[in-house]
């Protein structure tokens, strides 16, 4: 199966460490798993209180359905976010 990695970091006051660390156990979960990991989409410094994070909208405009790794994608969706 395939699969990406969306890995994020909210704040400039948070280090490159959380990025490789997200990597990292996506990628050691991905391996235990079978998925053959495609591409890792990366955002430094976004909130996640929106959408609106480069990254995450180019993962969006790939048509890419994913699943979270120990991490929500959104802090607050409203349960009304739907990409399709």
């Amino acid at each position: 199966m395939k699969a990406v990695i969306y890995a994020r970091y909210s704040s400039d006051n948070q280090r490159e460490e959380s990025i490789e660390g997200q990597i990292r156990e996506c990628t050691a979960f991905a391996d235990k798993n079978g998925y053959q990991v495609l591409r890792n989409y990366i955002d430094r410094a976004f909130s996640a209180r929106t959408d609106q994070r480069p990254a995450f909208q180019e993962m969006i405009d790939d048509n890419l359905l994913f699943s979270k790794c120990k991490q929500k994608y959104m802090n607050d969706c409203h349960g009304n976010t739907s990409y399709q």
